[in-house]
Order: structure tokens, then sequence, then C-alpha cells
């Protein structure tokens, strides 16, 4: 190492001008840079190990269409905070809507068809505008473009038809007025009261097969629904209705027994 050294010395020595020229000044930087990058190399991450870093620490924000949909604010309950603001303020506070994805149940209103002309400006393949109210006011009205033929019951829906509609407020009018783009709809069906298996006409007599299940019932050739039964007396009704409702089937009507 000391002979090493001495070797060094000496060189450095008799290329002393050389060195401290602008020529040696220079390539002495270019080594001292080559030095301080392959230490920095060293110490630094990554790319990848930074990105996964990163990414833990703060994951990635959800797209909006990803984001549920809510059903609040209520078209009642923008329409109602935008009529408490002074006029002035009302354009900034409807604004602030925009962009949230809701989802309500409302009851169908309207069915406009749009022409040509419009769905060339909303720049839509919509084909009628739909207007509902709001189930719980009927007063706030949701506008949304739609095309019939994704939702074929449409054709034939008549007005206050409950249904869910969905998407994403584009707009609020001053007076309250929500309208949606993207918009979908699904029906709502009525609840399922049930079907009496068998009706009691007035004679107390007569009894109709209102089921199939009630049809099934029946043993050897099997009459078809809305087929009477006719039995020679009340006393007679009232032990077939017996025997039924002990294997389950109900009657409706009893009071005429």
């Amino acid at each position: 190492m000391v002979v090493l050294g001495e070797h060094i010395m000496h060189w450095l020595w008799n290329n002393k001008e050389w060195l401290f020229s602008g020529c040696g000044i220079a390539v002495l930087g270019l080594f001292y840079k080559a030095i301080v990058r392959r230490r920095s190399a060293a110490v630094t991450p990554s790319p990848a190990n930074s990105f996964n870093n990163s990414h833990i620490a703060n994951p990635p924000a959800r797209m909006p269409s990803e984001l549920p949909y809510s059903p609040r604010p209520t078209p009642d309950e923008i329409e109602n905070q935008l009529a408490s603001l002074p006029i002035f303020q009302r354009r900034t506070a409807k604004d602030s809507y925009v962009g949230l994805r809701v989802r309500w149940p409302v009851a169908l209103f309207g069915l406009t068809e749009l022409a040509d002309s419009e769905r060339r400006i909303f720049q839509t393949d919509a084909t009628h505008c739909l207007q509902a109210k709001f189930a719980a006011s009927p007063g706030c009205i949701v506008w949304a473009n739609v095309n019939v033929n994704s939702f074929p019951r449409l054709k034939i829906s008549h007005t206050d038809e409950p249904l869910q509609i969905w998407g994403t407020i584009s707009n609020v009018s001053d007076s309250g007025a929500v309208r949606l783009r993207d918009a979908s709809v699904e029906f709502d069906e009525p609840p399922d009261v049930g079907v009496a298996d068998y009706r009691i006409e007035r004679d107390g007599t007569t009894i109709t097969f209102a089921s199939e299940r009630a049809v099934n019932r029946v043993s050897g050739p099997k009459p078809k629904q809305g087929w009477r039964l006719a039995l020679r007396s009340k006393y007679e009704a009232s032990q077939f209705v017996d025997a039924g409702e002990s294997e389950g089937f109900s009657f409706d009507g009893k009071e005429f027994l």
C-alpha cells in the first residue's frame, strides 16, 4: 500500500501542470460525478419500489364510474335547499350538485320523443325525454333522456307507474328540477299479495278453481283454471273448504257459506 501511495504521489507531482490546467480539471470533474452517481444509485430506491410504497401510502382514488349511486340528496332536499337561498346564490349552489350519482324511486309522468335536432345537440342515441315525479314529493320533477329500445316496457307504461331511476346529475334548474345523464330505469314490481286457490261464489254452493295449484289437486281428469264445482248444499261446500284448508289451500268468499 505504501509503495502504491508513493507511485500515486510521484505521478501527481510529475503531472501537476496538466492536472491543474483546464483539461485536467474537466477530467477530474467527470471522474467525481461518476463516483457521486454510483453512490446515489446505491441508496435511491428503484422506480418499482417507489411505486409500490406510494401506492400503499396513497391508494388510487376511485374513478367516478366506480362510485355507488346514492339515494341522497333527494330531489325535494335539493329543491328545499335552493329555495332557502337568496336568488343570487342559487346558481353556485345548484352547480355543486352536478356530477353526483343518485338513485331515486319515482313515478312516470311523461315520455316525449326527441327531435333529431335535440339528439344532435345532446349528442345522444336517446329516443325520448322521460319525465318522472319523485315518489316522496310529487312536485319534484326528474328529467332524463333514455332510449326506449333499451327499456321496452316504457312503451306500454302508464302515468304514475312506479319505477327506479338512477344516473348522474347533469343539471339543476333554479326551481330544483333535476336532469340526469347516463340514466337507467327499473320497474317496481307490485307486491305479491297472493291469489286464493278457490273462490266461493255468492250462492255458497259453487266453488271456482282460481289457481293452477287448485287444478292440480284434483285427481283424474283435470279441470281448467276458472272452472266451477257445483255442490248440493252449503254444508257440502263447507266440508270441501275444511278438507282443502287442512291441506294448506286458501279460499276466498267464505262469508257466503
